[in-house]
């Protein structure tokens, strides 16, 4: 997680759940497909409020509509797309509201789904890993949430949890990505002083 202004504090305690649906239909209702394509996806803003699924969270931010595309299906229509979701809102309920948009010849699949992971800023863990980048830093580790998604999404009881410093926006998800020396030995102080803190809690 890149350090940016918007981005003040350092450490990851939550991230947003991550769904890919798919609009479907057969070849006889191309007008239908392209009608809610160009509507409700196409024209809609980076954070769905066609679909009348723009809603926010103090903690975790926007919603985000990511990654359109058509997929080749044979005899189907498909156009694909992502939804990065905050925890105030259930799959299940994103689901129902882009059903409320379609025609009945359209057909919504969810392709995958990771529901939102979120630990309480106070709970043993948050705290261990706060203190201890704080121990090591001596700057504020006060929790944030991530937009990524990480492993915590698959694994239980799993903080996501990733240091980042002043000066490291931009970084992350490039070619060639790297981190600077010295953030790597700052990281690896973190990470072996969180195992040891976890571990004797």
């Amino acid at each position: 997680m890149g350090w940016t202004p918007d981005c003040k504090y350092p450490v990851v305690y939550a991230e947003r759940g991550r769904g890919v649906y798919h609009i479907k239909t057969d070849l006889n209702h191309q007008k239908e497909f392209n009608d809610f394509v160009n509507e409700y996806i196409l024209s809609s803003d980076e954070h769905a409020n066609k679909l009348g699924l723009n809603i926010q969270d103090k903690e975790f931010g926007v919603m985000q509509l990511r990654n359109q595309r058509l997929v080749d299906e044979e005899g189907k229509l498909v156009f694909e797309f992502s939804l990065n979701y905050p925890a105030i809102i259930t799959n299940e309920e994103i689901c129902r509201q882009i059903r409320s948009k379609l025609s009945p010849c359209l057909e919504l699949v969810c392709t995958s789904n990771y529901d939102p992971v979120r630990f309480e800023k106070d709970c043993f863990l948050c705290q261990t890993l706060k203190e201890t980048y704080e121990k090591i830093t001596g700057l504020d580790g006060t929790p944030v949430t991530t937009t990524g998604g990480t492993y915590a999404k698959i694994m239980p009881h799993i903080v996501p949890f990733s240091p980042s410093f002043p000066g490291q926006k931009g970084i992350g998800h490039n070619p060639n990505e790297w981190m600077d020396r010295d953030d790597l030995i700052t990281n690896a102080k973190i990470y072996a002083l969180s195992i040891l803190g976890v571990a004797n809690g």
